[in-house]
């Protein structure tokens, strides 16, 4: 029998012994042979609660040299391959994926196990055909992780330049330990010679199957700066990862480093083609899961827990087999009052795991943010699932109206959630104003030039609660930009240079040859989107009035803005659109029946409601229906995301009810 049993109350522990096939008995050569073929181990239990394993033991590998006490967590993608392998473990046969197989081959090879070493790898450590056993050991996968010597992660075989990628990695991180003018001269060496190869390289590396994969994100988030990152025969730790990644980041939100200036200074004196390998190949979406997993680590480092919204934010786009997992991948990195009222049970239905995550959320101080996370753009018909609309459904990625780094808004003015449930707790009641009916709305914000909108519903308010035209115009530019800058902060006034009517005139289009570059092509979407909805009327006016030529336009017909350091705001203008076009992808434009400008998802219709609900940060739309509401999703309200409709609550001005959520 390959699986000792383990004891029910998590004192025991099952760790691999990796028997390094070089360092065996000898064998006559045909026995060897076939026993060389496979990868041996032995499976035993340990003594978990009493052993010596903790975080405060973490050593180390670059200090403590090759052999560690111990043992290894694997961090690896499951479902890379359909291939299967054959293991020795115990004497017996096993079969294990292919991607495992070469992890625990190079964690052999590797200079870290010389003898003998102990790993932990889920697939064999844990009994997947016993479902008790796996739902205790589920639960306490974040204490396995954390008291690990060491986590390895590993990125699969060598394959598409990864050596090369490797390479630049811990070139890098030697250059920089020895001082800036080293890691200039390794800059100055590589970039020009190996850029375009280079560039293309790093981003195959970090859009390898591993990433995206759920369960990665509390191994990684358990980890810390020595977390060891294996792909084929190199290594890396993951502090060098990181500091090559913020060499060459595109910085949106922050000023670059040091090291980062030096980067650009030599990208900008390197050739056509390797500039251009940089636009094409170094995308932030494609990296910020970095500066993410890195947040998610310093958070579980200073408290034992990650921000709730900044998991969902994550986990909503990572794959997994089973959708259950959404929830329990990330169980242990979940503040202790949610977690502990989350059961593991792989032989519940995911909308019921959904469901009990949704309300052990919702019972929090500030659990109605929920709501922020509910409704589902790309099917609203969430009760054929058999999930309620307040519930978030993880398998399918949501829009946010601000990024994780912005601060909060604040459309309930601090004010706590009063919830109910019913007997079945399918059914949430909680307290808000239904405050506003959606009046009209525009076509969406996309990609897709050619996709002539088709739902759209003409406003019919002719007025505006925010005044006269300047009044008015003032609040549609903020509302253009969720009254953000990229950085996350209340705008000034020179970003009202988002309504310059150059916008509209064709030959702003930036040139074909510039349609690859992202600066240029967030200013095409705009264009185009406000080309498409020209005509859609706010307080009586087409949209095309709120434009003049008479707003400062600064620089924004410069030729070299193209060029600019994609995280530079030194020109307003390209800011502007840059957080417009941001803001407002896959969204649309709308009014409300009250005079208000909104940016509502691109499912929303006329006649849907606007909320406002005590202990939650922005508005909720919501469809009504015989039976009670459904949550469409979070809005924009220009003019109620800071506590206006609170206000007019506690003057009498408007009334508060249980409203019921279906």
């Amino acid at each position: 029998m390959i699986h000792e049993p383990l004891l029910e109350d998590g004192s025991k522990i099952r760790l691999l012994t990796l028997r390094n096939r070089h360092v065996q008995e000898q064998y006559d050569r045909a026995e060897q042979r076939e026993r060389d073929s496979r990868l041996r181990c032995d499976l035993d239990n340990f003594s978990f609660n009493s052993s010596s394993y903790g975080n405060d033991r973490r050593r180390s590998l670059a200090a403590h040299g090759a052999i560690l006490p111990g043992f290894l967590a694997l961090s690896y993608a499951w479902a890379q391959d359909s291939q299967r392998r054959q293991v020795s473990v115990n004497g017996e046969s096993t079969e294990v994926t292919g991607n495992l197989n070469s992890g625990l081959e190079a964690l052999e090879a590797s200079p870290i196990i010389r003898d003998v070493y102990k790993v932990w790898a889920d697939a064999i450590c844990i009994d997947q055909e016993n479902l008790q056993e796996r739902n205790r050991e589920v639960a306490r996968m974040r204490d396995v992780y954390r008291a690990s010597t060491n986590i390895v992660i590993w990125l699969g075989e060598a394959s598409d330049e990864s050596d090369l990628a490797f390479d630049f990695i811990c070139g890098v991180a030697h250059a920089w330990g020895r001082g800036l003018r080293e890691v200039q001269a390794y800059l100055c060496d590589i970039i020009p010679r190996k850029g375009v190869e280079l560039f293309r390289a790093l981003t195959r590396l970090i859009s390898r199957s591993y990433w995206g994969r759920t369960w990665i994100i509390q191994e990684v988030a358990c980890g810390n700066a020595d977390t060891l990152v294996l792909c084929g025969r190199k290594s890396t730790l993951w502090s060098d990862f990181l500091l090559t990644y913020s060499s060459f980041r595109p910085y949106r939100h922050t000023q670059p480093s040091d090291l980062s200036r030096v980067f650009q200074d030599v990208l900008q004196e390197a050739d056509a083609r390797v500039r251009d390998s940089y636009r094409e190949h170094v995308r932030y979406w494609e990296w910020e899961k970095c500066d993410q997993l890195q947040n998610m680590q310093e958070q579980m480092a200073s408290q034992a827990c990650c921000h709730t919204t900044l998991l969902l934010h994550r986990v909503r786009r990572v794959e997994c087999a089973l959708p259950q997992d959404k929830v329990y991948g990330i169980l242990g990195l979940l503040e202790e009052d949610i977690r502990s009222k989350i059961v593991v049970d792989y032989t519940l239905p995911f909308t019921a795991v959904y469901r009990m995550f949704a309300r052990a959320y919702a019972e929090t101080s500030d659990g109605l943010k929920i709501l922020l996370e509910s409704g589902q753009e790309e099917d609203l018909q969430l009760e054929n699932a058999g999930m309620p609309s307040w519930v978030p459904d993880l398998r399918y990625e949501q829009r946010h109206y601000r990024g994780n780094d912005e601060p909060e808004y604040n459309a309930h003015s601090g004010t706590q959630s009063h919830l109910e449930w019913s007997n079945d707790g399918k059914v949430l009641y909680a307290e808000g104003i239904i405050f506003d009916t959606i009046d009209g709305v525009s076509g969406q914000l996309s990609n897709s030039f050619d996709q002539i909108p088709d739902d759209l519903s003409p406003s019919t308010c002719h007025t505006s609660v925010y005044g006269d035209f300047v009044a008015s115009r003032e609040s549609f530019w903020r509302a253009l930009l969720g009254n953000r800058d990229l950085a996350g902060n209340t705008p000034n006034e020179r970003t009202s240079s988002i309504l310059h009517s150059a916008i509209f005139d064709p030959n702003f289009q930036p040139l074909k040859i510039a349609m690859n570059d992202t600066m240029a092509g967030h200013a095409f979407d705009l264009h185009h989107f406000l080309l498409e909805n020209s005509a859609f009327t706010f307080a009586g006016r087409p949209l095309e009035e709120y434009f003049s030529s008479t707003v400062s336009l600064l620089e924004a017909t410069d030729p070299s803005w193209r060029h600019t350091d994609p995280g530079s705001a030194a020109r307003p203008y390209i800011a502007a659109v840059r957080r417009c076009r941001e803001f407002l992808y896959a969204r649309r434009l709308a009014t409300t029946v009250g005079g208000y400008m909104a940016v509502l998802p691109f499912k929303a219709r006329a006649g849907d409601r606007v909320a406002v609900f005590l202990g939650c940060s922005c508005p909720i739309l919501l469809r009504s229906t015989a039976r009670g509401y459904k949550v469409v999703s979070a809005c924009y309200v220009q003019g109620l995301m800071d506590g206006e409709a609170i206000i007019r609550l506690h003057s009498g001005r408007v009334t508060s009810e249980m409203i019921k959520l279906i």
